[in-house]
């Protein structure tokens, strides 16, 4: 499947279930949400998101997740989480976070970016979701995997 093909798949897939929340997804260079956008962006290179996978399912865990899902599920959900929970921080809560997100990022320190107030809220937020719309979260869940699971290995990097 040509890459092009397997994000355009995917993008519909996600847009779908975006939609409803005032948001669009698209592949890009990582996870992540552009408030000024109401853009998620999602990465589709999964071995280079190994060491912060651990961590970020740990995170998923420790808020009693009821439904199983695969990581790339949860962080759809999680930069979902990011766009609803958005105006939830103070400017004081938004300016720590900016910086301990900034040390983190220049360091490659050691410290744990998901106890970050905004990084909790946007993973409590995608955990109750998925505990109150199990049914929804498995449709959606399954029709990416499908298409994942369709890509794999066949997918032409580039094209």
């Amino acid at each position: 499947m040509e890459y092009k093909v397997f994000c355009n798949k995917i993008n519909e897939i996600t847009n779908e279930f975006t939609k409803k929340f005032g948001c669009r997804a698209m592949c890009g260079p990582d996870f992540m949400y552009c408030p000024g956008l109401d853009l998620i962006f999602y990465e589709l290179d999964f071995s280079c998101r190994q060491k912060y996978t651990r961590d970020f399912l740990q995170s998923v865990k420790r808020q009693k997740p009821k439904v199983r899902l695969n990581s790339f599920v949860w962080s759809i959900l999680h930069e979902l989480g990011h766009h609803i929970t958005n105006d939830d921080l103070t400017e004081e809560e938004e300016r720590y976070c900016d910086r301990k997100r900034a040390r983190v990022m220049r360091t490659k320190a050691k410290h744990p970016y998901y106890n970050l107030p905004d990084e909790v809220m946007a993973t409590a937020w995608a955990v109750e979701y998925a505990n109150t719309h199990t049914e929804e979260v498995r449709e959606f869940s399954e029709k990416l995997l499908a298409v994942l699971s369709e890509a794999r290995g066949t997918v032409v990097v580039g094209i």
